[in-house]
């Protein structure tokens, strides 16, 4: 009788989670071979968990450690029960002391396996919990961290066959808390990795309860992320948003992997796994995006979301290479392409890799790798949300949507700089140099202001702009920005940078870990830059630090500095604390107080010593013709690239090329025709007629992107 009204309990309180949400059984079904379906998934479950222990040594340590510690009255007197915090939640600490003393109780390899005073220690460690049922302030642990950790404290406290080995009514009164506090992922706000997690642990709660429709419920839910989609989630551009349209390659998009392969191997061999075209798109967001996000350990911090201001999080490496392992086993006709991530992950040899540019058009976001670097360039439209501070972390992360670029060649370039870091230089961005704006709690995020955002490519090599207009959070910042991925350089422009605040406009070229000596030629003539030493001038034309060589054009204010730098973890995430000291490489121009149209043009080239950077020659040309037309001829690939800001003409040689709209443009004169790549960062045009004059001929086309949604930005491809 007991059961049953607990089991009732438990199904109203799902269904008032989401009001349009069908109800659930209220009992479980009779159905012999769906009995075996749960008992299958319960296993796996179990298995899973035991086959990830790195030591049934250390299980048994920590095990014997938590029983010692444990009170008489199942509480850990370490733990603040009381304790409300939106991160770092103490509370939590004691599922997951429970949840090891479960696995070395079910473990049949630990020394505590079937250990009876060990289960009457989790017991009143499950009693004590239920009686005062801690909660945070942060949704996120009420709704997902603990009733996940409670799902595998029961999973693992059932028998083979079933039987729970605590008492009946603890397991019915834990079930119903879990119902009442656990969420529903069917919920209206429940999108991406939010979704996965809570139905995840409803996964537990199905197959404990044996409710079909939940499990069919559950199984729907969380593989529902992966289709594309023009809310959060995976998007038509193989990006993904979280939190509103904002970019989170990193966290919640490894947090939605996570989840979500969990649940495909729990459910492999059952008619409720994975279907082929969820795993098509799973393998492409995986092998076509997350791939070229990451070098050596790291992945580009810009990609990161808030999670930067975590110690370690850019060392993403183990996290990837384990999501793939999981991969191969559930995706399994591509596991050699699995293997071979993983194998580049391990063994860090880039040789082999191809070159390859990307635009993500939705996502506001430009990846290139090549052997020698790889890039990830972030920035910010009337489109697309800033990248955000929340709960405390990222609270000096304002500029990073706003041009950003992680260089990384062996992916320690930035790793773990973030508390010494100069927050107003951020690399690639142009900003003021007094104040940080700040959104605060009540505003962690928006929108971006500028409606000219993207870029164009030929897969191999691409453009991409940023109409900066910054007028909101107390700024009041504007100018054209480009950036030109020509091979083995990259060229940067500013053109248009004005302001009205009074303080020093900078642009960073780049500000990471100081790694051996700094070489600059002033006047003509080679230096070293002594290690916590500075320089600035406007007869500094070209510098090399960490095998990148820096190219600057014409007389530009250039600082260098190779000095040490403090600061504490808590000063950018709240959760944390701990001081960072780092000798940091910064390289900046500045364009002084109040600009009214300032501008700069420079060129990196990575992977290349000091000897061959000495003697370099470019490889392209700049061409731009004014402050709203930037182009370059890229010499090697006979090939000029230009960004519009507004209508206009560009000329190399015997080619001229004239746009009607604002657009990015890559054309490459062939011997009887033009190849052309175009674009339209604004994604408001219905079409853009390009004309190209070559040895006196004309030709002439209109390029329609009428029908282009959902792929509004993306390049067009054309022979004039």
């Amino acid at each position: 009788m007991k059961r049953t009204i607990a089991l009732a309990v438990l199904c109203l309180a799902l269904a008032s989670c989401k009001k349009d949400a069908p109800s659930l059984p209220d009992k479980p079904t009779g159905n012999e071979d769906f009995h075996n379906t749960c008992l299958t998934v319960l296993s796996n479950i179990r298995e899973q968990q035991f086959s990830a222990l790195n030591s049934i040594a250390g299980l048994d340590k920590n095990a014997k450690s938590y029983l010692d510690a444990m009170d008489e009255k199942g509480t850990f007197p370490d733990v603040d029960y009381a304790d409300k915090s939106r991160t770092n939640w103490a509370p939590l600490r004691h599922w997951e002391r429970l949840r090891v003393m479960a696995t070395a109780y079910a473990y049949s390899e630990s020394n505590y396996y079937k250990d009876t005073y060990l289960l009457s220690k989790i017991s009143s460690g499950l009693e004590r919990w239920n009686t005062r049922r801690p909660s945070s302030d942060n949704w996120w642990y009420n709704q997902i961290a603990a009733p996940r950790e409670l799902g595998l404290i029961l999973v693992l406290l059932r028998e083979p066959q079933g039987k729970s080995v605590i008492s009946k009514d603890l397991e019915d009164a834990l079930l119903g808390y879990w119902a009442e506090t656990g969420g529903d992922p069917r919920a209206s706000d429940m999108e991406g990795a939010n979704k996965v997690d809570i139905a995840l642990h409803w996964l537990y709660r199905a197959c404990l309860t044996e409710s079909r429709e939940m499990l069919d419920i559950t199984a729907s839910e969380a593989f529902a992320p992966f289709k594309y989609t023009s809310g959060e989630g995976i998007q038509y551009d193989n990006s993904y948003f979280q939190h509103h349209e904002q970019l989170y390659l990193g966290g919640y998009a490894f947090s939605l992997l996570s989840g979500a392969l969990k649940i495909a191997l729990y459910t492999q061999g059952t008619d409720y796994s994975m279907t082929e075209e969820q795993k098509k798109v799973l393998r492409s967001f995986v092998l076509e995006t997350l791939a070229d996000c990451s070098r050596g350990d790291a992945m580009f911090y810009n990609a990161l979301g808030r999670s930067v201001s975590r110690a370690g999080a850019v060392n993403t490496s183990a996290q990837f290479k384990s999501l793939l392992a999981q991969l191969k086993v559930v995706d399994s006709s591509y596991a050699s392409q699995y293997e071979e991530l993983i194998a580049l992950l391990s063994g860090k040899n880039y040789s082999a890799v191809p070159v390859r540019m990307k635009q993500y058009y939705i996502g506001d976001y430009s990846t290139y790798i090549c052997p020698d670097y790889s890039v990830g360039l972030r920035t910010v439209s009337d489109r697309t949300y800033r990248c955000e501070y929340l709960n405390g972390e990222n609270s000096k992360g304002y500029f990073i949507s706003d041009g950003s670029m992680s260089l990384n060649i062996t992916g320690e370039e930035y790793f773990d700089i973030f508390p010494a870091w100069d927050w107003n230089k951020v690399p690639g961005t142009t900003a003021t140099q007094s104040t940080l704006p700040f959104l605060g709690e009540n505003r962690w995020t928006h929108q971006g202001e500028s409606d000219f955002v993207g870029g164009v490519s030929d897969e191999k090599s691409g453009v991409t702009v940023y109409k900066m207009v910054n007028t909101m959070d107390g700024l009041n910042l504007f100018g054209n920005k480009s950036w030109f991925f020509e091979g083995s350089s990259i060229l940067c422009k500013g053109t248009a940078i004005r302001s009205s605040m009074p303080e020093e406009v900078a642009t960073t070229v780049n500000q990471c870990h100081l790694s051996g000596e700094v070489h600059y030629r002033s006047n003509g003539s080679w230096q070293i830059l002594a290690k916590g030493a500075s320089v600035a001038g406007a007869n500094i034309d070209m510098v090399w630090h960490d095998n990148v060589g820096y190219i600057f054009d014409a007389e530009q204010d250039v600082h260098i500095s190779a000095q040490s730098r403090s600061g504490d973890w808590h000063d950018i995430n709240t959760s944390q604390s701990g001081e960072v000291s780092a000798d940091i490489f910064l390289l900046y121009l500045s364009h002084g107080s109040q600009p009214s149209s300032a501008g700069y043009s420079y060129s990196i080239v990575p992977g290349v010593s000091y000897a061959e950077f000495m003697n370099m020659k470019q490889g392209f040309v700049d061409v731009s013709p004014s402050e709203s037309v930037h182009a370059v001829y890229d010499l090697a690939a006979n090939a000029l690239h230009a960004a519009f800001f507004e209508a206009g003409s560009v000329s190399y040689g015997d080619l001229t090329l004239v746009v009607d709209k604002p657009c990015t443009v890559m054309c490459r004169p062939m011997a009887a025709n033009v190849a052309v790549y175009i674009s339209d960062p604004s994604h408001k045009a219905s079409e853009i007629t390009v004309t190209t004059t070559q040895n006196g001929a004309a030709r002439s086309k209109s390029i329609s992107f009428a029908s282009d949604s959902p792929h509004l930005g993306r390049t067009h491809y054309v022979l004039l």
